[in-house]
């Protein structure tokens, strides 16, 4: 068996003293946040439902009627541009058709040419 010796004289005992703790082990925790974007959409409706009575799918309407909207606004526009386009087209061609009847009637005064036939 073993002895425990004692000193009571030497050089830790006339100079100074050691100090030995023992500490139990520690654990140590982390935490970590992980925040994606189906956490964010979640929040944002839970947040509006509680305040404004509201939900995700509201928001996802008024959306989807917005967009509808600027679609209708841009079809009737480019509709309102080819009938503009298709009217003075017919304008001209009206135009170019009164100025050759005048200049058939003229040409059929002076009886410069006989009219045309169609066989």
């Amino acid at each position: 068996m073993p002895s425990i010796i004692t000193r009571t004289s030497g050089q830790f005992v006339d100079r100074g003293s050691v100090k030995y703790t023992v500490q139990p082990p520690r654990s140590r925790y982390t935490r970590e946040i992980v925040f994606h974007f189906q956490d964010l959409i979640v929040s944002f409706g839970g947040a509006a439902g509680l305040f404004l009575g509201a939900s995700f799918i509201s928001f996802v309407e008024i959306l989807y009627f917005v967009f509808e909207k600027v679609i209708v606004l841009i079809t009737k526009r480019n509709l309102v541009k080819e009938q503009k386009v298709q009217e003075k087209r017919a304008v001209v061609q009206s135009c170019e058709k009164k100025r050759i009847h005048e200049l058939n009637k003229i040409l059929a005064q002076e009886k410069r040419y006989e009219p045309f036939k169609m066989y």
